[in-house]
């Protein structure tokens, strides 16, 4: 567990935003569903999402494209509040259709963030080491109840893409964990 928040960690402070894999269309969903528990009504439009006006820094319908500077940014943003730009803006937005649940740990994190009012690199962050959270119980459970081959699954678990997708946003970190709980528990 100590090795998975550690090197997750990593992942979660050293990618830039929308840097994983399609992270802005998960990162648009987690949005979205925490709008719901907020009791923020969402557009009934299928391509935008009601945003704090200091989370609409990036485009959530297309990837970004990052540099050098984009580091820059994340550390410049880390400890940044809202500076009272919390009023709702549309933006465009491309979400994923699958079950609610493959996105709660993120969500929650995001919700969070949004009730300390935290600025948009924090709340990006806090997203993240929640999806990293979840990860990591659930793998950790799976090498608990494992009778045999613990060191491997435990070894599948702490790849680095494993880590990577578990940084990051995205419903992939639900599946894998489960994946790894299910064959422990067969």
């Amino acid at each position: 567990a100590v090795i998975s928040l550690t090197v997750g960690m990593v992942f979660c402070l050293f990618t830039p935003v929308n840097g994983g894999p399609d992270e802005y269309v998960h990162f648009a969903t987690s949005y979205m569903l925490s709008n719901e528990i907020m009791g923020i009504e969402n557009l009934y439009n299928d391509n935008q999402v009601l945003v704090r006006e200091c989370d609409s820094l990036i485009p959530l319908d297309r990837p970004v494209e990052y540099d050098a500077f984009s580091f820059r940014d994340m550390y410049n943003g880390l400890f940044t509040g809202t500076e009272g730009k919390t009023d709702l803006v549309a933006v465009n937005a491309r979400f994923v259709r699958v079950h609610r649940q493959l996105y709660l740990a993120q969500t929650l994190g995001i919700t969070l963030a949004r009730v300390l009012d935290m600025g948009f690199i924090p709340l990006v962050l806090m997203g993240r080491f929640f999806n990293l959270l979840f990860y990591t119980a659930l793998v950790w459970l799976a090498v608990k109840i494992m009778p045999v081959f613990k060191t491997t699954l435990a070894l599948c678990a702490l790849l680095p893409m494993s880590l990577q997708i578990a940084g990051n946003f995205s419903y992939d970190t639900y599946i894998l964990a489960m994946a790894l709980l299910f064959t422990a528990s067969v």
